[in-house]
């Protein structure tokens, strides 16, 4: 274990060592350059706010209703689909929200479908 920490922390310099003054003029040690550029990974989750057809047996239209529990704030895009079993018509898009949806709030989609049997999925993206 101390060899381990040893040639952690040892490596730790090192990489320090490059980061800081490995510039030769305007030139950087590629090691330098890579330590520079670390990205940070975030976890991203998918919330699927429920979706229905709300409509008569003749023309209905996806309504999306957040029953996530908390907010869904403004900017966040929404992707839909609805489909009559596995045959045609099939609709999906997505809406980008214009202000926050409240808890146990909903929206109508202007994208109907004929008759009020098909099916219908929303999801979001959050960190």
């Amino acid at each position: 274990m101390k060899k381990a920490l040893v040639f952690a922390f040892g490596g730790a310099l090192v990489a320090a060592a490059f980061a800081g003054s490995a510039t030769a003029g305007n030139v950087r040690h590629p090691l330098a350059q890579a330590i520079s550029q670390v990205a940070v990974l975030s976890v991203v989750h998918a919330v699927s706010p429920s979706c229905a057809p709300v409509g008569n047996a003749e023309f209905s239209a996806p309504v999306i209703t957040n029953d996530t529990g908390a907010v869904i704030p403004k900017g966040t895009t929404i992707w839909w689909s609805a489909h009559q079993g596995n045959a045609a018509p099939f609709k999906k898009g997505h809406v980008t929200l214009t202000s926050d949806l409240a808890k146990g709030a909903n929206f109508e989609l202007t994208a109907g479908l004929q008759g009020n049997t098909y099916k219908c999925s929303a999801v979001f993206f959050e960190l």
